[in-house]
């Protein structure tokens, strides 16, 4: 049995924007800096009376229409992207623009054919070469993979015994895209520390996942301590550990946002897409036999959600071969009550310590109930190396600049190579801890009554295993 339940903020909702256009994107952001220069023209006693100032142009460039504004002497860019901002509007139809200090943001009301381009000029350049101000732009894009696989968590022996995730960050995984564009691009992160994943047109924030920045310009989700995650074992405490019971975490609307800064160059980070009517990330808790037998899911509400009939980019619901793809990030999904006899090094580390029991009562007895905290080890120098690797399509969209970076970099067509890895959360965390409660079987149980515990590296939970 799984459990989860999420502890939310307490927020009103006035009407639903049902209009949610399927390009709906972040707005192109066009920088400005630098600052007016000078030079000194009249020397008298060697001393400077008269001073030359610079002056020129700031031009943005939209769908092939230029915006421009006069720079000199008392210009910052501040002053250069609040009058750009005010002009777009009534030069460019369709377009909406902002400035905020030296930045003017630029939405279009049709992506489809969306263009940008910004440049500055000095009126005398002879005198001062380049312009005194500068120019770059950030061309917005976004993926939207079908689905991304969040963690895997290992179901416990026996039908009264759980593991409860309530008090960790830990739970989560890594996401990177070396094995997606090419070896030349680079992709960073665009921002920094711990953020939350934000998503539709009212700014709707997550309570249950934050997103954290990676030096190597991967991004780890990880559940929040806002979140109880609590599963169970089998009904039947003789099959003792069972992965058919085991639950995959699949996020469903799962948005990747670009900002273009260069042909080969971008940063990005985590939203959830705005055309789904959840207005939040869905995240679905499958067992892997259902994953393996889509026949057993029933539930009207699961198979709903699994169709996404909000998005009509041609991408289409979850079939069949994406669930036994999920089910395949769980190593142990094809082995049912099979003891695993070998575990990867790589991908789990031993949680050092005592092994637990899963004993049967003599006759006419109870089984014993075992509630113990598992704190998580600093992971191993090779479990650091540990990723899980699948494809999984996409769609993609966003202005010209952007649509040109991903048709040159990505290295597949519609497929995206996906990779989760370990990240430094679970690499360097010692104070972050799980709670295990394990009740034995019943009288007559012959199977095997020793666990060891390991850590999954890759998805941050504890997986139990029948040691001889």
């Amino acid at each position: 049995m799984f459990t989860s339940k999420i502890k939310r903020s307490a927020f009103f909702f006035g009407l639903l924007l049902v209009a949610i256009s399927a390009q709906a994107q972040n707005p192109a952001l066009v920088s400005i800096g630098g600052l007016d220069r000078s030079i000194c023209d009249i020397f008298t006693g060697g001393r400077c009376i008269g001073q030359q100032w610079d002056s020129g142009t700031v031009t943005i460039t939209i769908n092939g229409i230029n915006v421009s504004t006069i720079y000199g002497k008392t210009s910052t860019g501040t002053s250069l992207a609040s009058a750009l901002a005010a002009k777009i509007p009534t030069a460019v139809p369709g377009m909406t623009a902002s400035a905020s200090g030296g930045t003017v943001s630029v939405m279009p009301n049709d992506f489809s054919n969306f263009s940008i381009t910004a440049s500055a000029a000095s009126s005398d350049p002879a005198t001062f070469g380049a312009s005194s101000f500068f120019t770059s732009v950030s061309d917005p894009g976004s993926l939207f993979p079908k689905y991304v696989v969040l963690s895997v968590i290992y179901a416990p022996p026996g039908n009264q015994s759980f593991v409860d995730y309530t008090n960790t960050i830990m739970v989560g995984t890594s996401s990177s895209w070396s094995k997606s564009f090419s070896s030349s691009t680079t992709i960073t992160v665009g921002f920094t520390a711990t953020n939350p994943i934000v998503g539709g047109f009212n700014g709707t924030v997550s309570s249950a996942w934050s997103q954290t920045a990676e030096t190597d310009g991967s991004i780890a989700i990880e559940k929040t301590t806002s979140t109880s995650t609590l599963v169970r074992g089998p009904l039947d405490s003789n099959l003792g550990i069972d992965h058919d019971f085991d639950v995959v975490l699949v996020w469903l609307n799962p948005r990747a946002d670009f900002y273009v800064t260069s042909p080969s160059a971008a940063n990005w980070s985590y939203s959830f897409d705005p055309r789904d009517p959840a207005n939040g990330m869905d995240v679905i808790q499958l067992f892997v036999s259902q994953l393996k037998d889509p026949s057993t899911i029933t539930d009207p509400n699961i198979i709903t959600r699994l169709a996404k009939t909000w998005d009509t980019s041609g991408l289409g619901g979850l079939t069949n071969a994406d669930l036994l793809s999920i089910a395949q990030r769980d190593p142990f999904w094809n082995l049912g009550t099979t003891p695993a006899s070998t575990v990867d090094p790589t991908r789990f580390d031993v949680e050092g310590g005592e092994t637990f029991s899963y004993i049967p009562p003599p006759p006419g007895g109870q089984p014993t109930t075992t509630t113990f905290t598992e704190t998580y080890q600093t992971t191993t120098t090779q479990g650091r190396s540990a990723t899980d690797q699948y494809t999984v399509g996409y769609t993609r969209s966003g202005s010209v600049g952007a649509k040109n970076f991903f048709q040159a970099n990505i290295t597949v067509t519609n497929q995206l190579q996906w990779q989760n890895k370990w990240t430094s959360t679970h690499s360097q965390s010692t104070t972050q801890s799980s709670s295990f409660s394990i009740t034995g079987p019943p009288s007559g149980y012959t199977g095997l009554t020793n666990v060891q515990l390991y850590k999954d590296n890759v998805y941050g939970t504890f997986l139990p295993n029948f040691i001889q």
